[in-house]
């Protein structure tokens, strides 16, 4: 149904996600340009108010931000 991670790992991918590229080290790991790509609005499913590429999703005025996977994990 997809990727398999860690919940530790999930954190620091996200973490990358939100220094626009910059490992926890300060490593760049993706260019900038690519990690806004990620970012960029695609159109939302049903119930989430954006969507991004990748099942990335910013759900109304709670702030959530994440993917649902496929157990539903949110």
């Amino acid at each position: 149904a997809g990727l398999w991670s860690t919940s530790r790992d999930l954190l620091k991918f996200y973490k990358m996600l939100m220094r626009k590229g910059l490992g926890e080290n300060g490593a760049r790991i993706l260019k900038e340009e690519t990690v806004l790509n990620i970012l960029a609005k695609k159109q939302a499913p049903v119930g989430v108010a954006y969507s991004y590429s990748l099942g990335l999703g910013v759900e109304g005025d709670s702030g959530w931000f994440g993917h649902g996977g496929a157990w539903g994990p949110n």
